[in-house]
């Protein structure tokens, strides 16, 4: 990323199946690039991960034992003030591994697929989805204006 781009934002959403290990990531990232200026990891002690650019709010969560309802009121709740100075609030997660997407109360609430193929469980319960990974690029003042979606095929 950074050979292409002047800075970069790590966002590591803590999930349900790395708690942990995901606190543990996102420190030894930060350590590996603190003396690097154009490199910003997010902390990520809350499950609520959140920056704002220009008019956008973004806060991302993995997603688990949390709904849309519980999501709203949370991020209305804690983050009054970003609310308020935001024209777009979107909510990115994770955790149920294939898209969807809906909007209440003015923030788009949308979950991602993912990359890896299904483990042993996933597949023995039926789930499976396609496997991709989505760019999004906001524009400081009109929020989202384009994306690329890439399948994991592609990637090899």
């Amino acid at each position: 990323m950074l050979e292409k781009h002047k800075k970069v934002m790590v966002v590591n959403a803590r999930g349900n199946h790395d708690p942990d290990a995901s606190l543990f990531l996102n420190t030894a990232i930060q350590m590996y690039f603190e003396n690097d200026k154009r490199v910003t990891v997010l902390d990520n002690f809350n499950k609520f991960v959140w920056f704002q650019f220009g008019k956008n709010l973004v806060v991302t969560h993995h997603g688990d034992k949390i709904n849309a309802t519980r999501l709203y009121e949370a991020i209305t709740r804690n983050l009054r003030k970003e609310w308020g100075d935001a024209d777009h609030v979107y909510c990115y997660l994770g955790h149920i591994h294939h898209r969807d997407a809906k909007e209440i109360g003015g923030m788009t609430i949308e979950h991602f697929g993912v990359l890896p193929p299904r483990d042993s469980w996933h597949n023995a319960s039926g789930y499976g989805a396609e496997r991709t990974m989505t760019c999004i690029v906001l524009h400081k003042e009109y929020g989202e204006e384009a994306r690329l979606k890439v399948n994991a095929e592609r990637l090899r």
